[in-house]
């Protein structure tokens, strides 16, 4: 498994909100590994970014898996303008301090166990090491992360593993269901007791469920040339 910096985030290279393109940096990061076709697994903005890849180029994604990923249009379970959970993420990453990130961790999860001190100081300092992804973070406020195309997002043929946490106050599971309806080869996965991280508070049972939805639908995979 790899596990991809996206542009503005982590150590890849800085983005502004109007020259970002998720889903292409996904497929040159592909090809530059001379791989013709791989699963594609993405939580929030991530999973947004790799549902774009499944519709502009299909051939890449031989399964799609999100967790807590909208579905680019409002459910009529979303709250007028942004959800809690953005809403303390802006307040984040404007304003870096561990007050700040722990309100937005103890968003994102339901067992605030998972909030530790370890766990935020080492988000604040990513966050502060970083002045030039926060820029570019708040180039992007007020708009969607990832712009979803409605109309292209049924014609996604992967199969579709769509997970999502019952008590989410980010991104409502509502959006899994919206999703759902509009791709075909797909299944949801509703856990209860967790919140927007359900590969972090239900680990065990992430990386099992994910692996039984691989192997439970093989797909020809092409080799490279």
């Amino acid at each position: 498994m790899l596990a991809v910096d996206l542009p503005g985030w982590g150590k890849s290279q800085a983005v502004t909100y109007d020259k970002r393109d998720n889903s292409g940096a996904l497929a040159e990061f592909l090809e530059a590994l001379g791989l013709t076709q791989a699963a594609f697994v993405g939580n929030s903005m991530g999973g947004s970014s790799c549902i774009r890849l499944a519709y502009e180029r299909p051939e890449l994604v031989s399964h799609l898996i999100t967790m807590g990923s909208s579905a680019g249009v409002p459910g009529i379970f979303d709250p007028a303008g942004l959800s809690e959970g953005v809403k303390a993420l802006e307040a984040a990453y404007f304003n870096p301090s561990i007050e700040t990130m722990r309100k937005f961790v103890e968003g994102m999860a339901f067992d605030t166990r998972h909030v530790t001190d370890e766990l935020l100081a080492e988000r604040v300092k990513a966050a502060l090491a970083r002045p030039d992804h926060i820029e570019g973070w708040k180039s992007g406020h007020g708009k969607p992360m990832v712009k979803l195309d409605t109309q292209r997002v049924p014609t996604i043929t992967a199969p579709t593993l769509l997970m999502h946490g019952r008590d989410d106050r980010t991104v409502h599971f509502n959006s899994a269901l919206v999703l759902a309806r509009m791709i075909s080869n797909s299944r949801v996965y509703l856990v209860n007791r967790c919140g927007h991280w359900v590969q972090l508070e239900h680990t065990d049972e992430f990386n099992r469920v994910i692996d039984s939805f691989i192997e439970g639908n093989p797909v020809a995979v092409r080799q490279a040339a």
